[in-house]
């Protein structure tokens, strides 16, 4: 049954935004937890979701438009995971549905007296086909949901459909939850870990609910009607046409290639990689490049760049760009040192981060967004992403200006390489 969802002050609703979210997790909370909404609609913000934390845009977003609520006082409790019972109460206010509707009928669950501060949301969302009851007769309010669990929540809440055209490692068709998960992915609210699992037993906490919630209204962010403003490159687009088709970009070029997806035997993990980093680029202020290129030396590729325009991005003056290989490994020529790898598979092009040399003593950069957006996007390509960065941006700040660099680095699964030309940082990466 479709749920039909309220619009919640959000442009991305009214544009036709695809809505989604997904469900978590969690452990033993005492029910009488939730502050009453009266007192939640005062709160500004949660003591303890600071502005640096990463999902503090998302909750915020939610405690904005009633649906994310203190656990105690004004306390989020963001690392907790979610209850069945605080996970129906959230969508059902997610949904803005209303929980004294007549057309409800009464529920019966030992677990849930009519008498509890849950028990209108509880009704409403078992009668919206949303949840139900356990094999056991309870409704489990207290116990955790599992990933695999909130799949298929979140499907029947939403609608969603699509075809997911990756698998999940640890996924198969087999599993009870595999369709769920399928039309989860395809629809953009997750397309799972690095390793390309979706880690169906695992509980999710209350941030990452507030996180899947959040993208659920907004909508994917290639939704933007406006964002060929600031995206290009894939092609072929014309105005009207979804960017993003079952949660992957797909390439083209008119008379040779349609509806293209790289293919993943070099990489595995290429085409979440594509979408990750590009996503995690986007910016309005900014233009980002996603073009898939067949290149005499070094062979069919995808290359994100990030810069200023269209036409700098073009010409290769972006800020940085990444070049991820389909078909065959990097090419250096003569391999600069003995310790590199005979085999990587992404090259980071490093050409101006506007360090400002007349600081060089406090690491200073004149447009810290350009670190920033380095940052996001190694943190959206590799699980050591944040390790990744700060070697890099040591390495960045130590051989200016035009020092010669030349370095092996392991980290975690990743061997960087890591040579300069000029003013260029060039950084190569293998899976070890």
């Amino acid at each position: 049954m479709k749920k039909m969802v309220v619009a919640l002050t959000s442009a991305a609703l009214l544009m036709g935004c695809t809505a989604g979210t997904i469900k978590a997790s969690n452990g033993e909370i005492n029910q009488k937890s939730i502050v009453n909404a009266t007192h939640q609609s005062k709160l500004m913000s949660f003591s303890d979701v600071s502005p640096s934390y990463w999902a503090y845009k998302e909750i915020t977003y939610l405690l904005e438009n009633d649906i994310a609520e203190a656990l105690s006082g004004t306390k989020f409790a963001p690392n907790d995971n979610i209850t069945r019972g605080h996970a129906a109460r959230m969508l059902a206010k997610a949904l803005k549905l209303d929980i004294h509707d007549p057309k409800y009928k009464d529920v019966d669950f030992p677990d849930v007296p009519k008498t509890h501060p849950d028990y209108g949301y509880i009704k409403a969302v078992v009668n919206e086909q949303i949840f139900k009851g356990q094999n056991d007769g309870e409704f489990g309010i207290n116990n955790p949901l599992t990933r695999a669990q909130m799949a298929k929540v979140l499907v029947e809440t939403f609608d969603l459909r699509g075809d997911y055209p990756m698998n999940f490692k640890d996924v198969g068709s087999e599993h009870w939850a595999y369709q769920y998960i399928d039309k989860l992915a395809a629809s953009e609210v997750t397309n799972g870990y690095h390793d390309l699992t979706y880690k169906p037993n695992n509980l999710v906490t209350r941030a990452q609910m507030a996180a899947f919630v959040y993208r659920a209204i907004k909508g994917s962010p290639f939704d933007d009607p406006n964002i060929m403003n600031y995206f290009g490159g894939f092609g072929p687009y014309t105005q009207g046409q979804k960017i993003i088709k079952n949660g992957v970009l797909l390439f083209g070029e008119y008379g040779k290639y349609e509806n293209y997806l790289p293919s993943d035997k070099l990489n595995p993990y290429i085409n979440r990689q594509i979408y990750q980093v590009t996503k995690s680029l986007l910016d309005p202020n900014f233009y980002v490049t996603t073009q898939y290129e067949e290149v005499a030396d070094f062979g069919k590729r995808v290359r994100i760049a990030f810069g200023r325009t269209a036409a700098g991005n073009a010409m290769g003056n972006y800020r940085f760009a990444y070049f991820l290989n389909e078909d065959r490994y990097m090419n250096y020529g003569k391999k600069p040192l003995k310790s590199f790898s005979d085999k990587p598979i992404i090259m980071l092009d490093i050409r101006s981060l506007w360090f400002d040399y007349n600081k060089m003593d406090k690491k200073t950069f004149t447009e810290p967004i350009y670190t920033q957006k380095l940052k996001d996007s190694l943190i959206a390509l590799f699980p050591n992403g944040v390790d990744i960065y700060n070697f890099i941006l040591a390495k960045y700040i130590e051989y200016h200006p035009n020092k010669e660099l030349l370095e092996t680095k392991r980290i975690g699964n990743i061997q960087l390489d890591i040579l300069t030309s000029g003013h260029r940082l060039v950084v190569y990466f293998t899976y070890l």
